[in-house]
């Protein structure tokens, strides 16, 4: 069986986690990059995470860390212009499989909090 995961903690962290041995770990208890610089002078509140699949609210640690994690299909009552742009497009498009969402556009566009 494939598992995606145990990757994005090492991608993330620099270092593989022997115990993540699937999807389904829960919470990362390593700190991954964007939460240390979240943590950093200048940088706290200024870091965001948007992806397509609802697992990265584990993966990134979104309760501890204090992470802004756009995970999935997730949507929020408060949005800067950016997020309500990802929000729109997000609606435009269809799933790649459950918990997952994809961008339309390969368009990027420099962040701007």
């Amino acid at each position: 069986m494939w598992f995606s995961y145990p990757g994005y903690n090492e991608i993330l962290t620099g270092r593989v986690d022997p115990a993540i041995t699937s999807n389904e770990h829960g919470q990362n208890k390593n700190v991954t990059v964007l939460e240390w610089l979240n943590g950093q002078p200048g940088f706290q509140g200024k870091v965001r995470a948007v992806t397509s699949w609802n697992t990265f609210d584990d993966i990134l640690a979104a309760s501890r860390s204090k992470l802004a994690v756009n995970a999935g299909w997730a949507t929020s009552a408060s949005r800067t212009p950016m997020e309500a742009t990802l929000a729109r497009l997000q609606a435009q498009t269809r799933a790649a499989g459950p918990g997952c969402g994809l961008i339309s556009s390969p368009t990027a566009t420099p962040w701007r909090p």
